[in-house]
């Protein structure tokens, strides 16, 4: 995979670190997951926004997407209540604040297919990022990842016990060298 280097998984005490740290964001499915959208109201705008905000999608608050503002508290009730099973969200390390991060991805909501229709690209589906960004240009990647360093999947995976968390890391340009005199 060019795009997107997958290091071996991590563990939840590496996401329990940049929780403390500040530096963790998640986005959140409210699909099949009703807590979401009552999580994402009880954190407050500066924590939690819905990716539908100011789309005429927004009156789906029930199924919308959130990025939340993941701290230790937070990411204790994502693997409590989402954790394994159905496909619930993704992680992300920055340390941008929630709006800055859902202006950036809201233009990874509805994308166009190689016909020219919109559709909804669901990212923030674990399996459909993997499938994305494996597929995906450098440029593409570069452009999803934005000011995010890395984004962490949650995958159930065959023999294992507890689901398993890979992380993508932003690729990095290639930057032509400076002509030295």
């Amino acid at each position: 995979m060019d795009t997107a280097h997958r290091p071996p998984p991590i563990s939840f005490a590496d996401l329990r670190a940049l929780a403390q740290k500040g530096s963790l964001r998640a986005v959140l499915e409210a699909v099949g997951a009703p807590d979401v959208p009552a999580k994402a109201d009880s954190l407050g705008p500066d924590r939690a926004v819905s990716l539908y905000k100011g789309m005429p999608e927004e009156k789906n608050w029930a199924l919308a997407p959130y990025l939340v503002e993941v701290d230790e508290e937070v990411l204790g009730w994502i693997r409590e209540k989402l954790w394994s099973g159905a496909s619930w969200g993704i992680l992300l390390e920055s340390a941008r604040p929630v709006e800055d991060l859902r202006q950036h991805f809201r233009k990874w909501v509805v994308v166009e297919d190689p016909n020219g229709d919109e559709m909804y690209f669901r990212f923030y589906d674990a399996l459909v990022l993997k499938a994305f960004l494996e597929s995906a240009t450098p440029e593409e990647s570069v452009e999803f990842f934005g000011s995010v360093t890395k984004v962490f999947g949650v995958y159930d995976e065959p023999g294992e016990e507890e689901p398993v968390i890979h992380a993508f890391r932003k690729p990095w340009r290639d930057v032509p060298p400076v002509a030295r005199r």
